[in-house]
């Protein structure tokens, strides 16, 4: 009888973890998604999020379409931006329309070296190679969840060679399809003014919007409910300030020595220096045949005195811009009669342009221009390479 008893015990135990189990409802789970469109108003963001949800498993969405500038990718290329995204431990991040002017071969090299997923369904090279992932899946036991968007409509009307977008009626039903062999949710980030639409198990979520946090409760593999509520958190403490914390960062790269002048330099040597320093970059990427450059007027503000030159020295003297590959005859008539301005060699077919010259000229408003990835602050990298190799 006593050796009866304990097993009794066990018995019961089993019984009423199997009487447990059986009462809560099978597929039920819960997601929260910190959906941030303001990363200027989510400073403190990483510290706030361990306080408020250390319970919860989080995945932080970062859809600003602010978060870049065209100078901000002149000089930092991303880097910016990736910093300031590895700092705040995002999960997802769907680029600004800017980023396709950076180039599919500088897109590649971002993506390849975060810890994050940088997600964009209808961005493909000019082989219809996708530079960014398409989209990003979770394990969310019981579920596999996919989450994708489409890259933010451009606030221009230039057709870019190099980059293009697919139309989202071609690509979204053969997504959706290719994710339910391999997920039982798609979710989709669409535009905030687009109807909501439904391909097979694509599910469409407004973008755009405030800070919010997106909690998605799943009832079955078909079906689910979605609520958003205000972030509500504190970001008035300076703590781990993003802004704050890259310019530090920032600071340090402009101490960096690119490279020692002898003499003084004025602005018309260091014009010289930059227009060596295009044409070596270009011939790079391009026949030298095709190419012309055109360095525009006030392009060097000013001289450089004897010493090392730093980089941040170079980008308070040089006008950050980013150049495009445009064919010499969309050039507008004025300049027509400057090829004291280009350099050639043969044939002149293309130029070399700063992107506000195009952007801002409303001949160029309907012109295809192809972007070339040259920045001024590549420019500055190499026009000391020469002398610090000698």
């Amino acid at each position: 009888m006593k050796r009866a008893f304990p097993l009794l015990i066990v018995g019961l135990l089993l019984v009423g973890c199997f009487s447990l189990k059986r009462s809560v409802r099978p597929g039920r789970s819960e997601l929260k998604l910190v959906y941030l469109t303001d990363v200027s108003q989510s400073g403190n963001i990483q510290a706030d999020l361990k306080t408020n949800f250390a319970e919860s498993k989080l995945l932080l969405i970062v859809d600003d379409a602010e978060f870049s500038s065209f100078e901000d990718l002149a000089w930092w290329e991303g880097e910016r931006e990736v910093f300031m995204l590895g700092v705040m431990g995002c999960d997802l991040f769907f680029p600004p329309s800017e980023w396709r002017f950076l180039g599919p071969e500088r897109l590649y090299d971002l993506s390849s070296r975060v810890e994050f997923f940088m997600v964009a369904l209808d961005l493909v090279d000019e082989n219809d190679n996708y530079p960014l992932s398409r989209y990003m899946i979770r394990q969310h036991s019981p579920y596999r969840l996919a989450f994708s968007a489409a890259i933010a409509q451009s606030r221009s009307d230039f057709d870019f060679k190099g980059v293009n977008r697919l139309p989202m009626d071609s690509i979204l039903p053969i997504t959706a399809s290719l994710l339910e062999l391999q997920t039982d949710f798609f979710i989709f980030f669409d535009t905030e003014d687009s109807p909501a639409e439904s391909y097979g198990k694509v599910h469409v979520v407004p973008r755009g919007g405030d800070n919010r946090i997106l909690e998605f409760q799943f009832r079955s593999r078909v079906e689910f409910k979605l609520k958003e509520e205000a972030l509500g958190l504190d970001f008035s403490t300076d703590g781990n300030n993003l802004s704050k914390l890259w310019q530090a960062y920032a600071d340090s790269l402009d101490a960096q020595v690119i490279g020692v002048c002898e003499e003084f330099l004025t602005s018309d040597s260091l014009r010289s220096l930059a227009l060596k320093a295009l044409v070596d970059i270009a011939e790079k990427r391009y026949a030298p045949d095709t190419i012309g450059i055109f360095l525009p007027d006030g392009f060097i503000a000013e001289g450089i005195p004897a010493g090392e030159v730093a980089f941040g020295q170079m980008r308070e003297i040089m006008e950050p811009e980013v150049f495009f590959l445009v064919s010499v005859e969309n050039l507008p008539a004025y300049l027509d009669g400057r090829e004291a301005n280009f350099f050639a060699k043969g044939e002149v077919q293309g130029a070399l342009f700063p992107a506000s010259l195009c952007l801002q000229d409303e001949y160029f408003k309907d012109k295809s221009l192809g972007i070339t990835g040259i920045t001024s602050a590549q420019i500055a990298r190499n026009m000391f390479r020469e002398e610090e190799n000698q």
